[in-house]
């Protein structure tokens, strides 16, 4: 699975991509890695922990104490990965567009 692409400065990330950070990075892992990968305090990551697993995209071993991406989790991080890249492509054609205009 490719990386998901980190946003640069201080940029407010949205749901969607911590998501995908958390995901991507349960392959699988403990609590302390996710929280490096997402690069969130332990309270918040808790939090989308609990609905990354209510919601089926993590699956949580208790005796390891463990997380790990769930087959609907990688389906996830594929859309998530085909809008990065459509957006991209949309701010390009934007660009395109305003060029003809200026």
């Amino acid at each position: 699975m490719q990386s998901i692409p980190v946003r640069q400065g201080r940029t407010r990330r949205n749901y969607y991509e911590i998501a995908a950070l958390i995901v991507s990075a349960a392959s699988p892992e403990r609590k302390t890695r996710l929280m490096y990968a997402s690069r969130l305090n332990l309270d918040v990551l808790n939090k989308y922990l609990k609905s990354l697993i209510d919601n089926g995209l993590l699956s949580d071993d208790r005796v390891s104490r463990t997380f790990k991406a769930t087959p609907k989790g990688l389906q996830y991080l594929k859309a998530f990965q085909d809008h990065v890249a459509a957006r991209q492509l949309f701010r390009e054609k934007e660009r395109v567009m305003r060029s003809f205009l200026s």
